[in-house]
């Protein structure tokens, strides 16, 4: 009987200590939960994620400040003079460019663009057309103050009256038939002189609006590579913020690695 009570309080003292020694485990673990060197390990994977992420926010920046770089030497080495990237703010005028006084600079700059072009076409009429057909060109050009259109529809009107006579069959000397001649041969010098007069007028017109546009293109350059070169400066500061922010990251995990915490 003793003995089979010894065993049974063998039994219960086995059970006891086990149960007291898982409980001795928890509250160590408990303990070292609140140190620190064990927080640094429970949080390590929340922050590795931090660094992952933060090297490709990096990423982007550096190509972001690589792509306003490049701008800027294009503008420097060509004469390209309007941005066509994508839009390097969000309409602030704290963070160019484009305020709205580049923006009007822009438009102003265009707008003189397409009336060089438009008189250069023009322009080029009087050189490849024939005196008729350019003519009827220049006199159906709607310009304000065109000479053409008061000479032409004269020169036209002594065209047919001359025409008519020589249709009813009437000799060149008949004196109706010289007054008509004379009539259109000074028709057509009237109407050959307002021609050149309107040519002379479009280029001096053409020649002011391309001085125009160069002054406006400097302008505007200027503007440009004043906002690209402000924007690049500060998405570099950003950049080397974040690195440095990245760098304090990464500092307590080399601290962890080269010293083990103490047991």
């Amino acid at each position: 009987m003793k003995s089979r009570i010894l065993w049974i309080l063998l039994v219960v003292a086995a059970i006891l200590g086990g149960f007291g020694a898982k409980m001795w485990r928890d509250s160590v673990v408990k303990e070292r939960a609140g140190k620190p060197e064990t927080r640094r390990v429970n949080q390590r994977p929340a922050a590795d994620e931090a660094i992952r992420n933060l090297k490709r926010a990096i990423r982007d920046q550096e190509d972001l400040v690589d792509d306003l770089g490049k701008v800027m030497k294009t503008l420097v080495q060509t004469k390209a003079l309007i941005y066509k990237g994508p839009p390097l703010s969000d309409g602030d005028c704290d963070d160019p460019p484009m305020c709205p006084q580049d923006k009007e600079a822009e438009d102003r700059y265009a707008k003189l663009e397409e009336e060089e072009t438009r008189l250069e076409l023009c322009l080029a009429h009087f050189i490849y057309l024939e005196e008729a057909p350019l003519m009827t060109y220049a006199n159906e050009l709607d310009l304000p103050d065109n000479p053409v259109k008061q000479a032409f529809p004269a020169y036209l009107e002594a065209l047919r009256g001359r025409a008519e006579l020589r249709n009813q069959g009437l000799d060149e000397q008949r004196p109706e038939v010289q007054t008509a001649s004379h009539n259109l041969s000074d028709a057509r010098t009237k109407t050959r002189k307002a021609v050149e007069d309107l040519r002379a007028g479009l280029q001096t017109q053409r020649e002011a609006v391309e001085q125009q546009s160069k002054t406006a293109g400097e302008h505007l350059k200027r503007a440009v590579m004043f906002n690209v070169n402000t924007r690049f400066e500060a998405e570099q500061e950003i950049l080397q913020l974040m690195r440095g922010k990245l760098a304090r990251l990464e500092e307590p995990q080399k601290i962890d690695l080269k010293q083990p915490p103490n047991h």
